[in-house]
């Protein structure tokens, strides 16, 4: 009886035992978790500091002075409201100035020199945009060969294997019903510079 009493109390033990490791083990997962979500909200917060820092060089660089002075220099008043707006970008640090700033860019049809300033692109995480600053010149011998294209692509649309065969030609399945004409520019960089 005394041997089936200390198997009965080992057996539990074991059992509590594999419990208590088992809930350790839980806890230290649980703590390498918190440390990568910690980790994570540090290295956003890094990201951030760094992109507040050169949104604070620009804007000493380039407002109120250089943006101001170019408005004399725009082609349009797109122009001029893409400098304004980027400018109100700069010095505010405000994603919707930004997203102002690159509408009024877009309203500028075919400049001669196209620039690009800010954090634009997503090359690594969608999140987290990279700066870029750009100036490029049109390329105006390439740009009126590819416009060429560009003028008779509707003819060309026309004659896509989808848009001849009677089975899918009421379809249209990979064209939209009106056609868009693109703007369309070859462009040289002229300057790229990054961080």
């Amino acid at each position: 009886m005394l041997q089936a009493f200390r198997n009965q109390t080992s057996s539990r033990k074991e059992s509590l035992l594999h419990e208590n490791v088992k809930s350790i083990t839980q806890e230290i997962k649980l703590i390498y978790e918190i440390k990568d979500i910690r980790d994570e909200i540090h290295l956003i917060r890094r990201i951030f500091e760094v992109q507040a820092e050169v949104l604070d060089q620009l804007t000493r660089r380039f407002w109120p002075g250089a943006l101001k002075e170019a408005e004399a220099f725009a082609r349009n008043a797109a122009q001029i409201q893409c400098l304004r707006d980027l400018a109100d970008y700069l010095q505010s640090g405000d994603v919707l100035k930004q997203k102002e700033a690159s509408i009024s860019w877009l309203k500028d049809v075919a400049p001669p020199v196209e620039t690009v300033v800010g954090f634009i692109e997503a090359y690594r995480d969608p999140l987290r945009r990279e700066w870029m600053g750009l100036v490029a010149i049109q390329n105006k011998e390439e740009t009126s060969t590819f416009n060429l294209l560009v003028d008779n692509a509707e003819k060309l649309i026309a004659e896509m294997p989808w848009n001849t065969d009677p089975l899918l030609i009421a379809q249209r399945p990979f064209e939209n019903p009106v056609y868009s004409r693109p703007d369309f520019m070859s462009l040289e960089n002229e300057r790229l510079p990054t961080p």
